[in-house]
């Protein structure tokens, strides 16, 4: 039994173009910087009493790409605008990189089969459980008894759990179909 949740590839090469994901993100990256040293500015001027520079925008921009720090910071402590502004870099930086350090770090690698295929509650009644119950109401003689393997059907596997722990035995009942398809000469081991 599969999952519809697909492996998804590491990369994005071969399927789509970065490029424009690159571009995009370097301007919108050139907004947010742009916007924290003017929030920085401001910070500063509020904590130090002063008037703030220019608002946000094309004067403030210009003034700052110009390094006229007179006219984007006026009368304010240069250390004190630098370290507001590391300040709300990490800030804003801290959280982003850890999102994506636990994403990295949790995300599927694409030759693992195991993300693709059914979890636990997908085979909830091929698990124990829901195989014994689903004996129980085929064969209602087995009502109160202790079942034996072969009362509940036929094993198909054991299930693999990430991280390499393994999973209890899955069963298909008798009224299933079962379909097996392996390679030639393949010996069957089954144990009922």
């Amino acid at each position: 039994m599969s999952s519809p949740r697909p492996v998804t590839p590491n990369s994005s090469v071969g399927t789509m173009p970065l490029t424009p994901f690159v571009i995009l993100g370097t301007f919108w990256a050139a907004i947010v910087l742009t916007w924290l040293a003017w929030a920085a500015g401001f910070l500063a001027a509020r904590l130090s009493g002063r008037p703030a520079g220019p608002p946000f925008g094309q004067d403030f921009v210009v003034a700052v790409l110009h390094g006229r720090w007179e006219v984007a910071y006026p009368g304010l402590d240069r250390l004190l605008v630098a370290v507001l502004f590391a300040a709300l870099v990490t800030g804003i930086a801290a959280p982003l990189v850890g999102s994506a350090l636990w994403w990295a770090a949790h995300r599927g690698r694409t030759d693992d089969p195991l993300p693709s295929l059914a979890r636990v509650g997908e085979v909830a009644g091929l698990a124990p459980a829901g195989a014994e119950a689903r004996a129980r109401t085929l064969r209602p003689g087995l009502i109160g008894r202790r079942l034996q393997p072969a009362d509940v059907g036929l094993p198909i596997g054991v299930l693999r759990l990430p991280r390499g722990r393994v999973g209890p035995m899955l069963r298909a009942s008798w009224e299933d179909g079962i379909l097996a398809v392996m390679g030639p000469r393949e010996p069957v081991r089954m144990s009922v």
